[in-house]
């Protein structure tokens, strides 16, 4: 894919004398929602000598075009919400300033008891971000939280604080969960494009899901009905398994990014009609 290239943003070094495997991070050679699942990085483009092979460990996160005047008077809100007193609404502003960042959730327990549905101990907040690095998002948490506030989360970050002494906070990175998908069409004869085009129609639509967000029917109901030979979408069948799809919109968590991809999509009926 000539149009998905990806540069690494540090030198790849291997300063012993074995062959050995380097880490270092990559970003899109340009702006935008640029896809690169795990593994799938994997031609250089530009050989280097002593550089064999490369991969991509884990899912790149995909980026955004330039910015539309609707999210750009969102991002303003935020903004403007930091300069509030409200301290959820100043942690949430301060970590979407963050390098990266695409989506920002705070939960808070501003109680003395536990939260067993949210796993958060008596006063603590749970900080839910999509993009940006561990060490940046952590540093604005820990400069954005109120003292004595535990965090929360299943990443932990070790920072530097003013002072100099180490600090730990917890944050909570999105987790991808599979969607499925079932779809009934009807299509014209002779200009159906088939049923692989469709499954990756209706798998595109999750391309830059945000944690939390929902998958719509309508949303997938569009998107068929845009393919040259789809005349309509009678019928869309949406669930976390393939046994549990029903007739409604699939909700997510706030920690959560649904994805739905074209194995997991089912054309289950095909009704010809002239167009």
């Amino acid at each position: 894919q000539p149009s998905n290239r990806w540069v690494t943003t540090a030198a790849a070094v291997n300063s012993g004398g074995s062959p050995a495997s380097v880490v270092v991070d990559a970003e899109a050679e340009t702006a935008g929602p640029y896809v690169a699942n795990s593994g799938t990085i994997t031609v250089i483009a530009r050989p280097v000598a002593g550089w064999t092979s490369v991969t991509n460990g884990a899912d790149a996160a995909p980026g955004s075009l330039a910015e539309t005047d609707p999210v750009l008077r969102s991002r303003r809100e935020r903004e403007l919400g930091a300069l509030g007193t409200s301290p959820v609404d100043a942690i949430r502003a301060a970590l979407s300033r963050v390098a990266g960042v695409s989506v920002v959730a705070v939960a808070e327990n501003d109680t003395n008891e536990s939260d067993p549905i949210l796993g958060m101990p008596p006063h603590s907040v749970m900080a839910i971000v999509q993009g940006g690095t561990d060490a940046a998002v952590g540093l604005a948490l820990w400069k954005a939280k109120a003292g004595g506030i535990e965090t929360v989360g299943d990443t932990d970050v070790t920072i530097t604080d003013a002072s100099g002494a180490t600090r730990g906070v917890k944050i909570r990175r999105p987790t991808t969960v599979p969607a499925y998908a079932t779809v009934t069409l009807v299509y014209a004869d002779g200009t159906y494009p088939g049923d692989d085009v469709v499954k990756a129609a209706t798998a595109a639509v999750t391309l830059l899901q945000a944690a939390g967000g929902k998958v719509r029917m309508s949303t997938i109901i569009k998107a068929l009905t845009a393919l040259a030979g789809v005349v309509d979408c009678t019928r869309v069948l949406l669930g976390r398994s393939a046994g549990s799809q029903e007739e409604t919109n699939l909700s997510s968590l706030p920690w959560e990014v649904l994805e739905l991809a074209a194995a997991r999509v089912t054309v289950a009926r095909n009704r010809s009609e002239t167009a």
